[in-house]
């Protein structure tokens, strides 16, 4: 079995981001690629009609959530092929790894989220203002070439 600072180094090879949660341990995250994206909002609204194009561009970049070790026992609580391992986990024990989560997602900052304010597509289009596409904490060296770091 591998030992956790194999885990995380494995994993952070992988173009990912390792945080220390509180409550939660070491938590390594990453973007999704396109190719994640389209198949999620596909699954999503597959059924209600909705344009996946406007759909993706209106949400914006998710993140995955590759793997969390323990903080205390360091043993691996979960890996992202097992998603139902944090369905019985209350929304409220959730909330501190969503609160560092988020803001590597691309999606919009703490600060930002703190204030409840949320940058409206429409209005950015119509005055011609845009987001940075790269996600906070990213650099050219942790996005391989070819792949999107959204």
């Amino acid at each position: 079995m591998l030992s956790r600072d194999e885990i995380l180094r494995s994993a952070t090879r992988r173009y990912a981001t390792v945080k220390d949660v509180p409550g939660w341990g070491d938590v390594c995250l990453r973007s999704l690629t396109d190719s994640e994206r389209w198949a999620y909002w596909a699954d999503r609204f597959a059924d209600d009609g909705k344009n996946l194009t406007q759909v993706t561009h209106e949400r914006g970049p998710r993140l995955l959530v590759l793997m969390i070790v323990d903080a205390e026992t360091k043993d691996l609580v979960f890996q992202k092929d097992d998603w139902q391992a944090l369905d019985h986990i209350p929304k409220e024990t959730l909330d501190p790894l969503l609160d560092e989560a988020w803001p590597l997602s691309g999606c919009e900052t703490k600060a930002t989220k703190d204030k409840g304010e949320v940058a409206d597509v429409d209005e950015q289009k119509k005055t011609g203002s845009s987001t940075s596409d790269e996600s906070p904490g990213s650099s050219p060296e942790t996005t391989p070439a070819g792949q999107s770091d959204c």
